[in-house]
C-alpha cells in the first residue's frame, strides 16, 4: 500500500478519534475500538477494485458486531428485555479492544511474503480460459445440482453438499472472467434462483456474505470506480436494512403455513417499509436493528456468568472443536456438533427454547476458556490461523490461479463474527478438503486445468 493511502486512512482514523474524545462520553476503549473500525473501513473502500482481501472482511464484521453494536446498545437501546447488554460498558470493553486488536494483529503479522500480486493472477486465471471456455458452465452446473440435491441427502453428508452447491459462485467469477455471449444473463438467472430459494427458506445470512462477495470480486474484476463503488455499498446497505427489518415478521408468515408465496410476503413487506419511512426509523425497529448487529450481549453475558457461577473451561470446548473440524463423524457418531445450545446454557446461564440455537461467538468462547488476558492471546492466534490460511492459498495461485477466487468459498463462516471456533474451523477445514477435490478430480473427469 503507498504512502498516500497510508496517510487518508490512519489521518481519518486520527480525526475519528477526536472528534469522538470532544463529543461522547465514551470509554477510552470504545473510543479506540471505534477508531479501529473507521481505519479499517477506510482501507477496505480504498483496496477496493485493487485486491480481494478477506481479512479486511473478517474484521469490519468482528468490529461491527464486538464492539460498534454494544456502543450503540449501550447508548441507545431502551427497550429491550433480552438482547441488552448485562454489564457495565468500561467492564465489557476493557476485555473486548484488546482482544480484538490481537486478533486484528494476528491477522495482519508478517508471517511469510506475498510471492505473486494480484493483477498478474487475474491476468493467469484469463489465460487458463482462454483454454477452458466451459470452465463457467461446469462450476455453476455443479453447484446448482448440488443445491437442487442437498436437502433431500442424509444429514451425514448435508454439508457437503452444501459446499459444492457454493461453487456456483465460483462459476460465477469466472463467468464474468470470461467472454461468453449472454453471460450477465446467466449470472442474473443464477442470483435470482438463489434469492428466490433463501426468501422461501426465510434464512438470508448466506445471500448477505455472497452479495459481499460478489460485490468485492467484481469490483476486483471490472476496477469498479469510486461512484460505482459507492453506488453499490449504497445499495447492499439498504437491502441488509431492509431484509433485517422484514425477515422476522416473514418467518412467523411462512413457517407457519405451507400454502403462501414467500416471494410474494417479501415483497410486499419490503414495499410496506419503503412506503412508510416512519415504520423504519422509529425507535422500536432502530432498536431491533442495533439488537440484531450485537454480538456483543452473549460475550456480556458470558462475562457475567464465568467464572462466578461456572469456571473457565481451561480450553476444553477449543480441545473438542479440534476433534470436531479433524475427525470424521463415521469414525465418531457421538462427536461434539459445532457450537449451539449446550455450550450457550453452559457459560451464559440462559436458558433456551427447545429448537433455539445461539454461538458465543470465537470471542465469548475464548473468555469462556481463558479468562481476559488468556482470551486476548488466543484471539491474537485465531488471527494468525487465518492470516496463515490465506496467505498459503494466495502464494499457491502461482500454480493454480483460479485459487484466488475460491477464496469466499473457504473463509465463508470464517467471517460471520457470532460464529464459535468449531464452526470457523471445521469450515475452512471442509471447505478446504472441497476445493482440493475439485483442483485433483477436474482435470481427470473434464481434463481441465485450473
Amino acid at each position: 500500500m503507498d504512502n498516500q493511502k497510508l496517510s487518508i486512512i490512519f489521518g481519518t482514523g486520527l480525526f475519528s478519534f477526536i472528534i469522538l474524545l470532544t463529543f461522547t462520553n465514551l470509554d477510552l476503549n470504545s473510543l479506540l475500538g471505534v477508531t479501529l473500525f473507521v481505519i479499517f473501513s477506510v482501507k477496505f473502500y480504498l483496496e477496493l477494485s485493487h485486491k480481494i482481501e478477506i481479512r479486511d472482511v473478517i474484521i469490519l464484521l468482528a468490529l461491527l458486531q464486538w464492539i460498534i453494536g454494544p456502543i450503540l446498545s449501550y447508548l441507545y437501546v431502551t427497550d429491550e428485555s433480552f438482547y441488552f447488554m448485562v454489564i457495565p460498558e468500561k467492564d465489557y470493553m476493557d476485555y473486548v479492544f484488546p482482544a480484538s486488536l490481537l486478533f486484528v494483529i494476528g491477522l495482519y503479522f508478517p508471517i511469510g511474503p506475498k510471492k505473486i500480486n494480484e493483477q498478474q493472477i487475474l491476468q493467469k486465471i484469463k489465460i487458463i480460459l482462454k483454454k477452458y471456455p466451459h470452465l463457467d458452465l461446469i462450476l455453476i452446473g455443479s453447484g446448482l445440482l448440488a443445491a437442487f440435491l442437498k436437502d433431500s441427502m442424509p444429514l451425514s453428508i448435508r454439508f457437503v453438499f452444501y459446499l459444492v452447491a457454493n461453487m456456483r459462485f465460483i462459476g460465477l467469477f469466472v463467468l464474468i472472467l470470461g467472454k461468453r455471449p449472454y453471460k450477465w444473463v446467466i449470472f442474473g438467472t443464477v442470483i435470482f434462483l438463489f434469492f428466490s430459494t433463501t426468501v422461501q427458506e426465510g434464512m438470508f445470512h448466506d445471500l448477505i456474505l455472497w452479495s459481499g462477495f460478489i460485490f468485492i470480486v467484481l469490483a476486483f474484476i471490472l476496477k469498479f470506480s469510486n461512484q460505482q463503488k459507492i453506488l453499490i455499498l449504497s445499495l447492499l446497505v439498504t437491502g441488509v436494512f431492509l431484509i433485517q427489518s422484514v425477515k422476522h415478521e416473514l418467518r412467523k408468515v411462512i413457517w407457519t403455513s405451507s400454502q403462501v408465496n414467500a416471494t410474494s410476503v417479501f415483497s410486499r413487506l419490503v414495499q410496506e417499509r419503503l412506503s412508510n419511512e416512519s415504520y423504519l426509523m422509529n425507535e422500536s425497529n432502530l432498536n431491533a436493528m442495533i439488537s440484531r448487529i450485537n454480538q456483543g450481549w452473549i460475550v456480556a453475558r458470558i462475562m457475567n456468568y464465568v467464572p462466578r457461577f461456572e469456571p473457565f473451561a481451561e480450553g476444553e470446548t477449543i480441545r473438542k472443536a479440534l476433534i470436531a473440524a479433524l475427525v470424521p463423524r463415521l469414525l465418531m457418531p457421538n462427536k461434539v456438533k459445532a457450537g449451539g445450545q449446550e455450550n450457550f446454557e453452559r457459560f451464559t446461564g440462559h436458558k433456551l427454547r427447545s429448537g433455539t440455537s445461539m454461538n458465543l461467538s470465537v470471542l465469548g468462547e475464548a473468555y469462556a476458556n481463558y479468562g481476559i488476558w488468556g482470551g486476548s492471546f488466543f484471539m491474537f492466534l485465531v488471527g494468525l490461523f487465518y492470516n496463515f490460511v490465506q496467505l498459503k492459498i494466495f502464494n499457491w495461485t502461482r500454480f493454480y490461479p483460479t485459487l484466488l477466487l475460491w477464496l469466499p468459498l473457504i473463509f465463508l463462516q470464517a467471517v460471520k463474527a457470532e460464529g464459535d471456533f468449531a464452526i470457523s474451523l471445521n469450515h475452512i477445514i471442509k471447505a478446504g478438503i472441497i476445493t482440493w477435490g475439485v483442483f485433483y478430480f477436474l482435470p481427470k473427469f473434464f481434463s481441465v486445468e485450473l
